[in-house]
């Protein structure tokens, strides 16, 4: 039973942080992020805290295989 939970989750990780659609909503943030910061609407500290989120979102399954294997 456990190995079916583990496929599932395995499978999600892997289409949060490779798939499509998350490359394209994190470049609509980013460059959207990019306008505001550029136009005085938002501050450096948010803006460089959204890109370093994104990035450890897109690093996470690296960061967790890491992790585990020590």
């Amino acid at each position: 039973m456990l190995g079916n939970v583990a496929t599932v989750l395995q499978q999600l990780a892997q289409a949060l942080t490779t798939g499509t659609l998350v490359t394209a909503v994190a470049t609509i943030a980013i460059a959207v992020v990019g306008f505001l910061w550029a136009m005085g609407y938002m501050g450096f500290r948010l803006a460089a805290g959204v890109v370093l989120g994104i990035a450890i979102v897109g690093s996470a399954s690296t960061i967790a295989s890491s992790l585990v294997s020590g």
